[in-house]
């Protein structure tokens, strides 16, 4: 049992090591996939707990890649009396009713505002108000 132990504690200083590296699980996966009279029952324990932890660092890794989201403008068509916004998207012509703005906040006040004169652009970030623009006729 001794140098199937050994085996597994260079395995594990791998993995504590170079848990980043793709080759890592690989390392993981080969070794599970030996015999049980390669590795015996507590082995093959010690090596699935390295796998799901291996398998954790790589989901963390995905997230960690995903895109940050980016704003969006659209022109303010409409507001509610609960705060929520018809957007329209200028290029698109997509209409966006999902988002709403705190009442008496500074945005809801800008908008209550300016609505009437069709000059009120919205940025929305994560289905919510970043910005709000007042734009002016003259442009």
């Amino acid at each position: 049992e001794l140098p199937q132990q050994r085996l597994v504690d260079t395995i594990r200083l791998y993995a504590t090591h170079f848990a980043a590296e793709d080759d890592t699980l690989l390392l993981v996966k080969d070794a599970l996939a030996m015999p049980f009279g390669v590795l015996g029952t507590k082995q093959k324990k010690t090596l699935l707990k390295m796998h799901e932890q291996l398998l954790g660092n790589a989901d963390r890794n995905d997230d960690d890649a995903a895109p940050t989201p980016q704003a969006v403008w659209y022109t303010c068509v409409s507001m509610d009396g609960d705060g929520y916004l018809s957007l329209l998207h200028d290029d698109t012509g997509e209409m966006l009713e999902s988002v709403q703005v705190a009442k008496k906040s500074s945005e809801w006040k800008t908008i209550k505002k300016h609505i009437d004169g069709g000059n009120v652009r919205v940025s929305v970030l994560a289905d919510a108000v970043d910005q709000v623009l007042v734009v002016d006729d003259d442009e």
